[in-house]
């Protein structure tokens, strides 16, 4: 990375991106962190085992020494696996506590972004805005829910196949335009080509969000039951979409988490296993359902799960919950017992990321 003006480099350096921490950050967060946990004990003791965790967690974002070594771990795991994305490169020697040095990954924006200008061109292409769009889409997707009617989404496949339909159109299309206006055209005037072209712009012309799920879904389920390393905190700003690739770019790795081998072949029984419970209907199975309900219960007691009564139905509602994705409104239920207090959180009993419940 030095400049050497005896012997000059033969190619221009990398461009980087440099993170700075902000000098009083660290202490600022402790203060914040001191209140909020007095304010805890005091008034919600039962959020104490969960802000605990919490607080440990937050506590990596400081050390970009760290951050710059978990970044690195994820870069050479997933390249191993064989994904096809992007975790900049770390030059490690040019970190240390307070600063990070990467890979610049452009021209790229972030995966929300790139969403959005995709939905505000299908909007521009039918004369509307974007949030009447969104709510024509709101609108007849309550209508089909209210209808009893399940539409497939499309899948990666089919959309790859809308994608080469539409750049062969376009492509016909600018051949037709151009013979014309080197024909015809130079009497009767010329035709102006589409402001979106695949043709001409050289990439897709929509975004492949079918392909986009599956891969996040995969590398992430990766990262967590087969490396037990993985990003903690991968909300949209640290998913950029670079583009005309449409290739994934994953950043920001200050909440990293590790889990030890047995954790993540728990948890892969716990995801089988609340799978198999919920693809049962109780009514047409009885037998089957009770045995899978049992299995489940079972499985998480095993594992470290404790509440107050032990009850087996509360161990079933937590692993439905946690493990999966469960209707909204019990979600909505379930989060109103915690904070009337019928269900509060238990100190101790699992080394295991599982909240600990208390059930009356």
């Amino acid at each position: 990375m030095a400049w050497d003006p005896i012997n000059p480099p033969t190619h221009p350096p990398p461009k980087v991106v440099v993170k700075v921490m902000y000098p009083d950050t660290e202490a600022f967060f402790k203060g914040d962190v001191f209140a909020m946990r007095r304010f805890c004990e005091i008034a919600k003791p039962e959020v104490l085992i969960t802000f605990k965790e919490i607080e440990e967690q937050f506590k990596t974002e400081f050390d970009y020494k760290l951050e710059a070594k978990n970044a690195d771990d994820i870069h050479k795991n997933l390249k191993k696996a064989g994904f096809d994305v992007i975790v900049p490169k770390i030059y490690s020697e040019l970190c240390t506590k307070s600063v990070l040095v990467m890979e610049e990954v452009w021209p790229s924006e972030p995966l929300i972004r790139a969403l959005e200008r995709q939905g505000e061109q299908m909007a521009m292409d039918q004369g509307i805005t974007l949030a009447q769009l969104l709510d024509e889409a709101a609108a007849k997707d309550k209508a089909r829910l209210d209808a009893g009617i399940l539409e497939d989404a499309y899948d990666a496949k089919a959309l790859d196949q809308a994608n080469t339909y539409f750049y062969y159109r376009d492509l016909v299309n600018s051949v037709g335009r151009t013979a014309y206006n080197w024909t015809v055209g130079l009497v009767a005037g010329q035709l102006e080509a589409p402001a979106a072209s695949s043709a001409a712009g050289g990439g897709p012309k929509i975004m492949n969000t079918a392909r986009i799920i599956d891969q996040l879904l995969e590398v992430h389920g990766h990262e967590v039951l087969i490396d037990g390393c993985f990003n903690g905190d991968p909300h949209p700003g640290n998913i950029l979409m670079v583009q005309k690739t449409q290739k994934l770019a994953l950043i920001d790795y200050g909440q990293v988490k590790r889990i030890k081998p047995q954790t993540r072949i728990d948890l892969s029984k716990s995801l089988l296993l609340v799978d198999k419970a919920l693809k049962l209907d109780k009514e047409m199975d009885p037998e089957t359902y009770q045995e899978n309900y049992d299995n489940l219960v079972k499985h998480w007691y095993s594992i470290g799960f404790k509440t107050e009564k032990m009850l087996p139905s509360t161990a079933y509602s937590a692993a439905t919950v946690y493990v999966t994705t469960p209707p909204i409104h019990f979600v909505f239920l379930l989060t109103r017992e915690y904070l009337s207090g019928a269900r509060t959180p238990l100190e101790g009993g699992s080394a295991h990321p599982i909240r600990v419940l208390s059930s009356r």
